[in-house]
């Protein structure tokens, strides 16, 4: 009995053992993807490049709703280039790691050694909020180990350019792209970015030179449609046909995407502004209107203050003249009364004013009966 329930114990101990080691396993096996120890992690949306010394060997792809066209795999489509990033079709299957591994998020890459992820440089611009609140433009270079297979923003600066008009320009626009062969733009291309600045900026001049600046500039609704239309449209256009390939059969073209893997989804211009000595000139013509703004503002200001000045003075005028013309009226008014009442007093009161003011070559004749009111007012003693 006991040398059976050894035995037993053994394989209870075995089968717990490894039970513990098959849940324990993702778990390790986790911290060693962060490594890329036998496994690795990809970011969603994004891929990485598993090499065989230098060589590339395989991709792998973490990006929702689409698959690497990978040849050997069921779902392989031999009209569509390898490598190239597809999307699912309803009722296939893309997924062929194990499920434990899969719940982890961990990608197989191989026995160290053999096989390891492949890291390069990349360099890039893109907008960051700078002091204020408004868009900075910062250059990034940096080694990575991941390809972005979803959008992503990046950043273009044009030096130079003429417009129509031939004056100087510098202009910022962020156009969109993606990776959409990994083969492509990391192996089978030279440097996949700066043939696309390349061919990018090709457009970008070409567009500039098609408008006068003020043009370029314009806030209307007019000016941002046809900013959109002809600046955006030939970019996206480069995802399909290279301006060398016009020429070419349909079939013949490659654009971005068939031969350095990347494609142009969309494209704007973010800031065009004078460079060189036309920025220096308009600058200064900036100063100056500037000026001769404030100083036609100053000569506004002060007429006005002198144009109010004259109405409160006017104002005033008015008011004395009114207020003497109404004390005059009382007046008339009062002696008017007072010669009803008494006309004979009346007669001596004219007599009387018209005694102080005689005038040369006055006649003056007075009645008799006034001058015998007059010489009683002055012999009446009180």
């Amino acid at each position: 009995m006991a040398n059976a329930w050894i035995p037993a114990t053994a394989t209870v101990l075995l089968a717990g053992g490894a039970v513990g080691a098959y849940f324990a396993t993702p778990f390790i096996l986790s911290g060693w993807a962060d490594d890329n120890l036998l496994y690795t992690k990809v970011p969603e949306g994004a891929g990485k490049i598993i090499v065989k010394g230098e060589s590339f060997y395989r991709a792998i792809l973490s990006f929702n709703g689409h698959h690497l066209n990978e040849r050997g795999k069921p779902y392989f489509n031999p009209n569509q280039p390898d490598w190239e990033v597809l999307p699912n079709m309803v009722g296939t299957d893309y997924e062929t790691r194990p499920a434990l591994t899969r719940s982890f998020g961990l990608y197989w890459v191989g026995i160290p050694g053999m096989r390891k992820i492949y890291e390069y440089d990349f360099a890039w611009n893109e907008y960051r909020p700078g002091v204020g609140g408004e868009q900075k433009l910062w250059h990034r270079e940096e080694k990575t180990e991941v390809f972005m297979a979803n959008y992503f923003s990046y950043v273009m600066v044009v030096e130079d350019a003429k417009t129509k008009d031939n004056l100087p320009v510098r202009a910022e626009f962020v156009i969109i792209v993606r990776i959409t062969n990994p083969f492509k733009a990391l192996f089978a291309s030279n440097d996949w970015r700066a043939q696309l600045e390349s061919y990018v900026d090709r457009q970008a001049r070409n567009f500039i030179g098609s408008f006068t600046y003020d043009e370029l500039r314009s806030e209307t609704d007019q000016g941002k449609s046809c900013m959109e239309e002809n600046f955006s449209k030939p970019m996206r256009l480069l995802t399909s046909e290279l301006p060398e390939e016009h020429c070419l059969p349909v079939d013949k073209r490659k654009g971005l995407k068939g031969s350095i893997g990347v494609t142009v989804d969309a494209a704007n211009m973010e800031s065009i502004i004078l460079s060189g000595s036309a920025a220096v000139e308009n600058e200064r013509l900036s100063i100056a209107a500037y000026t001769a703004d404030r100083n036609a503002e100053t000569v506004v200001k002060a007429a006005e203050a002198t144009a109010q000045a004259t109405i409160l003075d006017a104002d005033a005028r008015a008011h004395a003249i009114k207020a003497t013309g109404q004390a005059e009226v009382e007046i008339i008014t009062a002696r008017l009364k007072a010669m009803k009442e008494d006309p004979e007093m009346s007669k001596t009161i004219l007599v009387t004013e018209a005694l102080g003011k005689p005038g040369e070559g006055k006649t003056i004749v007075v009645p008799a009966g006034i001058l015998d009111v007059v010489s009683k007012i002055f012999t009446t003693k009180p």
